[in-house]
């Protein structure tokens, strides 16, 4: 499934550290001109004109449709007939009645500055464009349950388990297959019932795919598949329970290496690891880091990027790191880092003691953009 454009009119968007307090209730009571114009009741020129109004007012100071209706025939000039239609219409679309005006602009108060407007995330998760162009966030998550060493560079997947420090890559011709170490986890069973893949195929297109049926601990091969990277393997469907019966692993096809699975009770994969599709460019915004145990984690953020022009490169260099004390959170925002099309990133550690008790959790959140 590769990214489709969506949404309606081109966007705008100012400096994303631009947030204007007035952007919110302004993009809200164009919507209700929107639908006046819309539903027939206004003219093009009588909206523009209430509209003129509404601004003027902040809000629509009126406190009830009838003095709203009085407002609208002082700018606009519209019949009777049409004056009544666009106080209803607003009435019905805003909300605005003598008894909920406060209640309305002291709402719109406590929320245009938490979600302005020029936000690119909201713009993104709202319209699912960015100044017009196709755009989608994800959500990448790494979780690692014990090191085997201390002082070297451990990659956050939970798949690594103790034994294994660094994801290996792939070059587009593996064929993979799932398993399960349980029976339960299969077509009528109590556990995991299929499985979806998402994954950047050896065209380097963001793909999702049909789902797979589980058939317990007989592995199932994922036909039709190639890809450059295995972002997360999620669980669509199953039986009584929330999450896996057994640990679920996709490996590749025979019995071979694994390169991701979903533990037990869980219903998806924890490797922290991404690549920017073709024909999209990334930026980082937000990176969590989360311990647990008796040791310290001295945690990277990596990419295949180089660290002045932000070009790509062959070999993974530190773009930001942090250091977290057993039992500590740390929660960062990044200055919209950048990453050009088919660039990697992924998480990192190294750890003071080594051990199963070790844990840490990660995760980043990467918008990508259409070029």
């Amino acid at each position: 499934m590769t990214l489709s454009e969506k949404g309606g009119s081109q966007l705008f968007m100012a400096d994303p550290n631009d947030y204007r307090p007035g952007d919110l209730s302004h993009t809200l009571l164009q919507k209700i001109l929107a639908r006046l114009r819309d539903t027939g009741t206004s003219g093009g020129s009588a909206s523009e004109a209430t509209l003129a109004q509404i601004k003027e007012n902040g809000l629509v100071a009126a406190a009830d449709a009838d003095a709203a209706a009085a407002a609208i025939i002082a700018t606009a000039a519209v019949t009777a007939a049409a004056t009544a239609s666009t106080a209803a219409a607003i009435s019905a679309t805003a909300g605005v009645t003598a008894a909920s005006t406060a209640q309305t602009a002291a709402l719109l108060a406590e929320v245009r500055d938490a979600i302005p407007a020029s936000d690119p995330f909201f713009l993104e998760a709202t319209t699912g464009l960015l100044n017009g162009k196709v755009a989608q966030t994800l959500h990448i998550k790494g979780r690692r349950a014990g090191f085997n060493a201390i002082n070297i560079p451990q990659d956050i997947a939970e798949y690594l388990g103790l034994t294994v420090d660094l994801m290996t890559e792939l070059t587009g011709s593996e064929a993979f297959e799932i398993v399960s170490s349980s029976a339960s986890d299969s077509a009528a069973g109590v556990g995991v019932r299929t499985v979806r893949l998402t994954y950047i195929d050896a065209s380097d297109n963001l793909v999702q795919s049909a789902p797979f049926t589980m058939n317990g601990v007989t592995a199932v091969p994922l036909t039709g598949i190639t890809a450059h990277m295995l972002l997360w393997l999620q669980a669509v469907t199953g039986g009584t329970t929330e999450g896996a019966v057994g640990t679920i692993l996709l490996r590749i096809a025979g019995g071979g290496a694994t390169h991701d699975q979903i533990s037990i009770g869980e219903n998806r994969s924890l490797a922290g690891r991404f690549m920017v599709p073709v024909g999209f460019t990334g930026y980082v915004r937000y990176w969590q880091v989360s311990t647990i145990g008796g040791a310290t984690f001295d945690t990277r953020l990596k990419g295949t990027v180089n660290l002045l022009d932000r070009t790509i490169t062959t070999r993974y260099a530190t773009q930001f790191h942090a250091f977290a004390e057993a039992g500590q959170a740390i929660v960062s925002d990044l200055p919209w880092v950048k990453f050009p099309a088919l660039s990697k990133i992924k998480l990192s550690t190294t750890v003071s003691a080594a051990g199963a008790a070790n844990r840490i959790h990660s995760d980043f959140s990467v918008m990508i953009v259409a070029d």
